[in-house]
Parts: structure tokens; sequence; C-alpha cells
């Protein structure tokens, strides 16, 4: 599945990864795809999160300071919870519904969007994020008609690094380009 990601996309998966080894847990849940998410400020979804006024790091800052460390930086390869794993099918589901081949951030924003847990669910809210008004700015966004903008092909922690923007907290180690996720 992860070969249909978009580059952009295969990184927020890959930030998700380590970021839930260096708090020392096995799994990817939905919160910290989210986090891995909003740590790339050029992409699409967080250009449709902007658009509501809302900084995507804050929601960020808000998961990470929820989440409890485990005993120690968990070393060995991690897994995907349920909650991640319904994230991705409905990823899926979202790019076949917009008739695209590739999955790409704005498709995994609007399946954590649907998702729903707990976790995610608070920070969408906190920020007045909701599904179809961000379905309807994506549209508006990527339609060819109007801004038609897509997802970056640079390395995104360098122009998070760039503006300034980091998740308070979340430090990522990253290869030359990230591995697919297992």
């Amino acid at each position: 599945m992860f070969d249909r990601f978009t580059r952009s996309a295969k990184w927020v998966t890959f930030f998700a990864e380590q970021y839930v080894k260096e708090i020392g847990h096995r799994q990817v849940e939905p919160e910290h795809l989210l986090i891995g998410l909003v740590l790339d400020p050029e992409t699409v979804a967080n250009q449709v999160i902007a658009s509501f006024g809302v900084v995507p790091t804050n929601i960020g800052d808000r998961l990470a300071a929820q989440q409890t460390s485990g005993h120690s930086v968990h070393k060995g390869p991690v897994g995907y919870g349920r909650g991640a794993k319904k994230v991705m099918r409905l990823a899926v589901k979202e790019a076949q519904a917009a008739t695209s081949r590739d999955i790409t951030t704005q498709h995994l924003l609007l399946a954590l969007l649907r998702e729903g847990s707990s976790q995610t669910a608070e920070a969408f809210s906190a920020a007045g994020l909701q599904l179809e008004p961000v379905r309807t700015r994506i549209a508006e966004l990527t339609d060819p008609a109007g801004p038609a903008r897509r997802d970056p092909d640079l390395m995104p922690d360098e122009r998070a690094d760039a503006k300034g923007l980091r998740v308070t907290g979340v430090t990522i180690d990253r290869p030359v380009e990230p591995d697919p996720p297992s």
C-alpha cells in the first residue's frame, strides 16, 4: 500500500514512526500520524489547516504534550495499531473517491478527521477543524482552475528549519530518504 503514497505522505509515516520510537512506544497510533503530518509546513494538508487560521504545529504541540513516554527510546521496528491501520484504509478510500492513484497528505488529513480517535478528535475540535469544511477547502486548493497546489518533493525538515516551525519536544533524525513503512 505504501508504494502509492507520495513522498510527502511517506514522510508523515516516517516522522510518526520516529516519534513513536523517541517516546518509547511500540506502535503508531492516529495521534502519532497527526503529529507526523503537521511537521512539514509545505504540504497541502498543512496549507489547508493554515487556511483556517490554525498553526499546524500548534496541533502537534497539543498532542505531543498529551503523550506519555515509555521506559526508554524504542530501538526495534514499530508496528501500526488498529487506529492507525484504519487511518491508512480511510486514506486509500479518500484517494479512490478523488479518483487519485496516489495517496497524498490531504488524503491522510481527511482520513484522520474521519477516524475520530479521542486524541485526534480533541485536537481537531480544539482547532475548530471539521471534516466537510476541510474537504471543501482541499477541493478549492487542489482544483486545476484554482491554485492547483500539490505536495512538495523537497526535504520537509529543511523547509521546517528555514521557517522556524517545529513541534515542541519532537526531534527527528532522518536518513537521506525515508524507508517505506513496514
